[in-house]
């Protein structure tokens, strides 16, 4: 699934999605020209802004596990817990993303 999300420049910080997951097996993504996206580092505690540390480069793509890769691996590869701040400034920021889901329902899970 395919899919584009337009988040609006903002005189000052602030959230623009919340803390979420992905419920598809693998989310991927071109790194944006404008920062905003961030990761849970849950070993450190804290929160990582991905373009701040990647660059900012949409040739980069960015890979998350999903829950339902968490849930078929029994937990070894965890669902990528992240969210979005506000574009500061004149520049709004685009995410383009494309999310590997299961569309049949009733797939199989092992156990």
């Amino acid at each position: 699934v395919w899919d584009a999300f337009s988040y609006h420049a903002q005189p000052a910080a602030g959230v623009a999605m919340g803390v979420h997951t992905d419920p598809g097996l693998l989310t991927i993504k071109p790194l944006s020209t404008v920062p905003g996206l961030e990761v849970e580092d849950s070993e450190a505690g804290c929160w990582v802004d991905v373009e701040s540390a990647l660059g900012l480069d949409p040739s980069i793509l960015v890979i998350f596990a999903g829950d339902t890769l968490e849930k078929w691996s029994h937990g070894a590869f965890p669902s990528c817990r992240h969210r979005v701040e506000s574009p500061v400034g004149a520049q709004p920021r685009v995410s383009l993303v494309y999310e590997m889901r299961i569309l049949q329902e009733g797939a199989p899970v092992p156990d």
